[in-house]
């Protein structure tokens, strides 16, 4: 009878330990599981609110009704990428609507929104000052407000062009309206013009010019980049999408270094 009992014991404890053996198991792939799924269930629950709700019941509604005031017919139009709407996502007073139809009008600053057709249909201009960030196309935009007047940084849409664990480099782009007479229509063409750089670096934000420019912002490496300016890039004075690359990538390594060494 005692044998008896205490076989029986050993067996409960046996299933009791590979119960929780297992429930330990499910537990950790539940865990483990829960960061890579957090944004997909992030995407789905927005994208479920929007649909049942519609961008006019969230403060998306904030805007103004977009009106063409120009007439083009050529590829040369005022938007990034083109004028057609593409699918991207806006960080809207913190908030990420995903899947919006979006187009950035690079002449006048402006980001524009498709309302679905159920309720409208119209285009709004979202009002820049609750817009955080957007993204069209895999092209990432932050919205910039220089901290003090005195800055000569402009305030609007950037492109996040580069970023390293130092610093980051956004792009702005500008276009220049161009008026081209039809045979009985006016029609309007933007060309685009020369981006402006400016390097974020410990919360300043410092407009790139010229290549001289970096070595200012970092006076311990101005020597080693005025030899990267006269070799690599043969003398270049002013910044552009060549230049800017090579620099970058020149002072993030020696960045590197520098705390590989501290």
């Amino acid at each position: 009878m005692k044998s008896y009992i205490k076989t029986s014991s050993a067996l409960f404890v046996d299933e009791n330990l590979k119960f929780s053996w297992l429930y330990f198991c499910f537990a950790l792939l539940v865990f483990q599981s829960i960061d890579a799924q957090h944004l997909q269930k992030n995407v789905f629950v927005h994208n479920w609110f929007d649909n049942i709700t519609g961008v006019e019941s969230s403060e998306l509604h904030y805007g103004q009704v977009y009106l063409e005031k120009h007439r083009s017919k050529s590829t040369q139009t005022k938007f990034f990428i083109s004028p057609e709407f593409r699918q991207g996502v806006v960080y809207f007073n913190n908030q990420p609507y995903f899947n919006l139809n979006l187009k950035y009008d690079v002449y006048e600053d402006n980001l524009i929104v498709q309302v679905k057709n159920r309720l409208g249909g119209k285009p709004l201009i979202l009002r820049k000052e609750h817009i955080d960030s957007f993204v069209i196309e895999n092209h990432t935009f932050k919205n910039i407000t220089p901290r003090s007047a005195e800055s000569e940084v402009s305030p609007g849409f950037y492109e996040i062009y580069r970023t390293t664990p130092f610093f980051s480099v956004l792009k702005k782009h500008h276009k220049r309206l161009l008026n081209n007479l039809g045979n009985s229509i006016s029609y309007d063409e933007f060309k685009d013009l020369e981006p402006g750089f400016v390097l974020e670096y410990k919360n300043e934000l410092f407009i790139l010019k010229k290549t001289k420019d970096i070595g200012l912002i970092f006076p311990e490496y101005s020597d080693d980049l005025k030899m990267v300016i006269d070799q690599s890039l043969k003398g270049a004075k002013l910044i552009d999408d060549t230049s800017i690359d090579t620099l970058i990538d020149f002072l993030h390594e020696q960045l590197s270094h520098t705390k590989d060494e501290e």
